[in-house]
């Protein structure tokens, strides 16, 4: 296999200059310039009021080409002929359909609560062949399966993190550990 670089291999150069991409790289503008060159019953404006998730519609993975150092394989994408063959409505039904599906996803993932808690752990010191369990206590903010302390992140599915009490607000005198913890969130 040749490579140009480190970057890519010569066939993923061949599949840009053919117009392929990996999705990270489809800008909006992109894929409204695309399919205005296809289709003249759209105009910019009309494209333009949907967001980049939803315009994926008109992508399909077309290939995939190793890129980077280590020969990863990455997924290579063009313009999905079968969708863009569509009606106007149907294609108009389905981006309406992601748009909101999109609307719900980020309304959901705001709404994801944020609970202040107090946990106790177990932290493994020591040397492989002779470990020593230490306890170590934190105050921290629970996150999907997750608790974020200042001191790192611990996972809930694990057998040595408890949580032993949860707060509404933070406690007193612990805000600015709490504000320093949501600060590592964002």
């Amino acid at each position: 296999m040749a490579y140009v670089g480190q970057r890519m291999s010569e066939r993923a150069v061949m599949a840009y200059e053919d117009g392929e991409k990996p999705l990270s790289k489809w800008t909006k503008s992109d894929i409204v310039e695309l399919v205005l060159e296809k289709r003249n019953d759209f105009d910019e404006k009309e494209l333009n009021k949907y967001n980049k998730e939803s315009l994926k519609a008109f992508l399909t993975c077309s290939s995939w080409h190793h890129t980077g150092s280590y020969f990863n394989n990455t997924d290579f994408y063009s313009l999905d002929e079968d969708f863009i063959e569509l009606s106007k409505d149907e294609i108009v039904e389905v981006l309406n359909n992601r748009m909101s599906e999109s609307k719900k996803a980020k309304e959901t993932k705001k709404e994801e609560k944020l609970q202040k808690c107090f946990i106790t752990y177990v932290e493994w010191e020591g040397t492989r062949k002779h470990p020593k369990a230490v306890d170590r206590e934190a105050y921290g903010i629970i996150k999907g399966n997750w608790v974020h302390t200042e001191y790192g992140n611990k996972s809930l599915n694990g057998k040595y993190v408890h949580i032993v009490k949860e707060f509404d607000k933070a406690p007193r005198g612990t805000a600015q550990i709490f504000k320093n913890i949501e600060k590592g969130l964002r």
